[in-house]
């Protein structure tokens, strides 16, 4: 008799931010029913819309993709409904500000007040020079050498 061993290699999923891109439901269990629901999120503009932390992936009992959030609820995966709150793109050249408050540019890729560098307006485009990952975010590093978001909310691509 001869025995085989595999080593057990535990996946670990990295979470990351999505928003509603419509209005959907959140759910107690990955398989939905109708009086499993939790909460209803209503449909808004990108720069308005809720976002969730995805802390895992779930199947229902058909098979379908669902997104277990921080809270513990589950929500659809599917691409109509929701989307990555971070752009991932490598090769942008430029981003806009659509924010109707404008953003900040900062020094280095972790931000906070004492970072802060220049001010952008609404609209304001800005150069790429390269894609930044900074834990589930991404930032873009520009031209001048300061930092821009990679926000949803914040910024869009040219």
């Amino acid at each position: 008799m001869t025995y085989v061993y595999t080593k057990n290699v535990a996946t670990t999923f990295k979470p990351f931010m999505i928003y509603a891109k419509q209005g959907l439901y959140r759910y107690s269990r990955p398989t939905f029913k109708k009086n499993q629901r939790l909460a209803y999120v209503k449909h808004q503009p990108r720069i308005k819309a809720q976002t969730f932390k995805v802390v895992g992936t779930a199947q229902s009992t058909k098979g379908r993709t669902r997104y277990l959030l921080a809270d513990g609820s589950y929500v659809t995966a599917r691409a109509n409904f929701v989307a990555n709150l971070y752009w991932q793109g490598k090769d942008y050249q430029k981003l806009r500000v659509i924010n109707p408050k404008g953003t900040y540019e900062y020094k280095q890729p972790t931000f906070n007040k004492t970072k802060r560098a220049t001010y952008l307006k609404k609209g304001t485009v800005v150069k790429v020079k390269r894609l930044v990952r900074h834990g589930y975010m991404t930032r873009y590093q520009l031209t001048n050498g300061h930092y821009l978001t990679g926000n949803k909310q914040w910024v869009s691509v040219k």
